[in-house]
């Protein structure tokens, strides 16, 4: 069973499709997608540029954890392509991957206090204790009205370090994503998610329990060539400002 994210990515809005991506129809982002091993309703959202109501309302599917190998979703738009995709992996060297390695293991020894699973209940997120994700001053604010501004920027240099703002469980952490490049995503509790994009390295896996302040990632480049984070809050599916959270 594939194990899947309850709420919408990136917590984002996703850009074009990446070049790991097979498609039937060349940069034909709407129809009908294939679910594959490794795939959640969130990063299929995420991809589409949907929020996860609208792909669970369009597929008529009640738990969002019940999707499988094989299934085929409809997207958004024009029913008659069909969409087919590989799960995303980030590719780093044999040096990146020994050294993360190492500092994954570091990690976990570091995060005595990380839970083992996130809360299963849902709750507010002013309810969550949050810490900012990284040194840096914001240097792109929030603005649910715009595209590509559903979280914050945090102004930095590169390979600088990115922590876990809340403690939690990371559900995906993997590379590859259209405007966000290499991507955290964290969960809290059953209805709210932090995420980290334009990351360097990833210094966590899937499934790994996490303690707030532990070191998740490094910092990166956005499209634009600018050494940020990008880091957003989701609650019930839907982005809100961090900064009313952040202090």
């Amino acid at each position: 069973m594939v194990r899947i994210l309850s709420i919408s990515v990136l917590f984002f809005i996703l850009s074009a499709c990446s070049n790991q991506v097979k498609s039937t129809k060349k940069n034909n982002m709407s129809g009908t997608y294939t679910v594959v091993k490794g795939d959640s309703i969130l990063a299929i959202a995420n991809k589409y540029r949907m929020n996860q109501s609208e792909l669970l309302r369009l597929n008529n599917i009640r738990d969002a954890n019940k999707i499988y190998p094989g299934q085929v979703l409809k997207i958004k738009g024009s029913s008659k392509s069909s969409i087919k995709s590989t799960p995303i992996k980030s590719t780093p060297t044999k040096n990146t991957l020994e050294k993360n390695n190492q500092r994954i293991t570091q990690t976990e020894r570091n995060t005595p206090n990380a839970s083992s699973n996130a809360a299963s209940i849902n709750v507010s997120a002013s309810k969550i204790l949050w810490k900012k994700p990284t040194l840096g001053q914001i240097v792109q604010t929030y603005n649910a009205n715009l595209a590509g501004r559903k979280g914050i920027q945090y102004g930095g240099s590169i390979s600088q370090n990115i922590y876990a703002a809340a403690k939690g469980t990371v559900v995906h952490a993997s590379g590859g994503h259209p405007g966000y490049g290499q991507l955290i995503i964290i969960k809290h509790s059953a209805n709210v998610y932090s995420t980290y994009g334009y990351l360097a390295e990833i210094l966590v896996r899937d499934g790994q329990s996490i303690a707030q302040g532990a070191l998740i990632g490094k910092m990166g480049q956005s499209i634009d060539k600018r050494s940020v984070l990008n880091f957003e809050i989701r609650v019930d599916g839907k982005t809100v400002n961090p900064s009313l959270y952040v202090k």
